[in-house]
């Protein structure tokens, strides 16, 4: 093998590490889209405790325990059980802001320290 010919198993190294790199680029960008997105939901005086605390829970929840059940779910039924959970982590996501956006629109209107005008 030499390096102006690389052979299958240097390719297939190529593949993992860009699409490892394009994973963890996505999910950087989605975690910085999740904090801005619940820190409406809160009053201007608590939106930074509240909004840390919302991401700290969901990578304890959401993202602590994924690899573990996708792990077992893969070793036991298939890969594909492993997809379907984690995508159903990403509908729950979506659903979850749909409900946090309807509680924002319904909410009463609050001053900027939290109070009802």
């Amino acid at each position: 093998m030499s390096f102006a010919n690389p052979g299958p198993a240097s390719c297939t190294s190529i593949k993992r590490v860009s699409s490892s790199r394009t994973g963890f680029i996505i999910l950087g960008l989605s975690f910085g889209q999740s904090s801005g997105a619940t820190a409406a939901s809160f009053p201007a005086a608590y939106r930074y405790t509240a909004s840390a605390l919302t991401s700290d829970m969901a990578w304890l929840f959401g993202a602590g325990f994924a690899p573990l059940v996708a792990l077992a779910l893969s070793a036991t039924f298939g890969l594909m059980f492993a997809g379907a959970y984690l995508l159903s982590g990403a509908v729950c996501t979506l659903i979850a802001l749909g409900i946090n956006r309807q509680l924002v629109a319904h909410a009463p209107a609050r001053d900027g320290n939290g109070a009802e005008p």
